[in-house]
């Protein structure tokens, strides 16, 4: 009876419990699943504590931003900021590149139809020997009747036979719109689009200004890849965005609603995010305003304070005038190329997404560039960094290298032009012949710098990347002074 009764315990010990209760799982297994959690509760801390590091950085939180200043925990927080924004701006561009909804895809298709018609199908010369780009609006008798594109008050509404020496007919690639170029062109309804490869342009003003602009950028990236290709990291695809604006007024308003910073006194910008180079007509602007005004009382102080013919006083304000809307036109030219090189370096990386860079490189390049060829002396310029080395006003060029890009020249109050020039002058340096390559060597590194090189100052990063002493370089341009 006994040794029958022990069956049943011996089975059960074999095969398991009879009750519906589930075994607890082996050790090992308990274990490894501990492991695994602290692992993700240290990570989970590790990814807390360098968003605050982060947030504290980015924002100079006091008083925890001077309890880590110049430590390796302020530059593993610059890292993480530097990454969480090209993190953004990837995403923000990944989200930009979604396939179009239906409503999208039916503006597509509008826009496709502005952008016909919004280009010229001629390039005329015209009896007085102009050029003009125009649209044929009729014919009579298979000669042609044709609209000009362009503001130019002494031209006729319409060009006819008798008024054109030569005609040319324009031809253009298919037209073809993606969604991110959708996108951006929705956000100007009331401008005309243009796709002029490689830029796709919204603008507000004549396509003869439109085509003067996208020659000068044309222009301006031919140069900046034959200078710059050995340093380029990418090559995009896709069309590069240009909005120009009719007036200052419209251009501000859509400057601070689209910028978080002050922008308040600019005649331009870049903006990354969107990839979009933003100007204005400048002809059109409070400036041309105030040098009319002022035109009027020369005029009028100097018919009542001389004895000579009114005739000699209007033609001395108009040459005053012609001199001061060049002056304005110059200055969109300056601006395009100046915009237009922060446009190409973020595009083909030879600045770093995460913006790595100090400010002085940054605008140093875009100043070396607004001249063509590039580099070229700039008299006022080079004569304000004069006046400045007389007066022992020069901000420390060691100072200048290494101020971080996020505190901008703003902080300079009354010396920010002054170092603007300075950038400028160091760039132009560098970009000599015998400095250019170690130069090179430096925008390499910046582009691709971890959180051990942000501890270490610009201006021996630069020394050692360029194998110059920094202190030669700073010689090397005082001696242009």
């Amino acid at each position: 009876m006994s040794g029958d009764a022990d069956k049943p315990a011996q089975a059960e010990a074999a095969n398991g419990p009879s009750s519906g209760v589930e075994s607890s799982p082996p050790r090992k297994r308990r274990g490894a699943r501990r492991v695994l959690l602290n692992i993700c509760h240290l990570a989970a801390l590790a990814a807390l504590l360098l968003t605050v590091d982060a947030a504290v950085v980015s924002e100079k939180v006091q008083p925890f931003y001077g309890w880590i200043q110049d430590t390796p925990v302020e530059h593993v927080g610059a890292y993480v900021v530097g990454v969480v924004n090209r993190l953004d701006m990837a995403c923000r561009r990944f989200a930009f590149r979604l396939p179009l909804f239906s409503e999208e895809a039916r503006a597509r298709e509008n826009l496709r139809l502005r952008i016909e018609e919004s280009r010229p199908t001629h390039l005329v010369l015209t009896t007085d020997r102009r050029c003009v780009f125009g649209r044929i609006a009729a014919a009579e008798q298979a000669r042609w009747v044709i609209v000009p594109m362009q503001a130019d008050e002494s031209l006729p509404s319409s060009l006819r036979p008798e008024d054109i020496s030569h005609a040319h007919t324009i031809q253009y690639p298919p037209i073809q719109l993606f969604a991110q170029d959708v996108r951006f062109l929705v956000g100007f309804p009331a401008h005309k689009p243009y796709l002029l490869y490689p830029y796709l342009i919204a603008a507000e003003v004549p396509f003869d200004q439109v085509y003067a602009a996208w020659g000068i950028l044309s222009r301006l990236r031919e140069e900046f890849a034959k200078t710059f290709g050995p340093v380029f990291v990418s090559h995009p695809e896709g069309a590069a965005y240009v909005c120009l604006f009719g007036s200052e007024e419209e251009y501000l308003r859509r400057a601070i609603e689209r910028e978080d910073v002050d922008l308040e006194r600019s005649i331009g910008f870049y903006s990354q995010t969107e990839d979009c180079l933003y100007v204005y007509d400048r002809t059109q602007s409070f400036a041309r305003k105030s040098i009319e005004q002022d035109l009027v009382r020369v005029a009028e102080l100097a018919k009542a304070g001389t004895s000579g013919r009114d005739e000699d006083v209007d033609s001395f304000v108009a040459g005053l005038r012609s001199a001061a809307l060049a002056a304005l036109r110059s200055d969109i030219v300056i601006t395009l190329r100046h915009e237009g090189t922060h446009q190409l370096a973020y595009r083909h990386g030879v600045h770093s997404a995460e913006a790595f860079e100090h400010l002085w490189l940054i605008e140093g390049l875009a100043q070396y560039c607004e001249t063509t060829p590039f580099g070229e002396t700039i008299a006022p310029r080079l004569a304000l960094l004069r006046k400045a080395a007389a007066d022992g006003e020069l901000i420390p060029w060691q100072d200048l290298v290494d101020a971080p890009a996020r505190t901008g020249f703003g902080t300079l109050d009354e010396r920010v032009g002054l170092a603007y020039a300075q950038s400028w002058l160091l760039v132009r340096v560098l970009m000599r012949p015998a400095n250019r390559e170690g130069f090179f060597n430096y925008i390499r590194k910046v582009q691709t710098m971890g959180p051990a090189d942000l501890g270490m100052a610009r201006s021996m990063l630069l020394e050692r990347e360029t194998g110059h002493p920094f202190l030669e370089i700073v010689q090397e341009a005082r001696a242009e002074l």
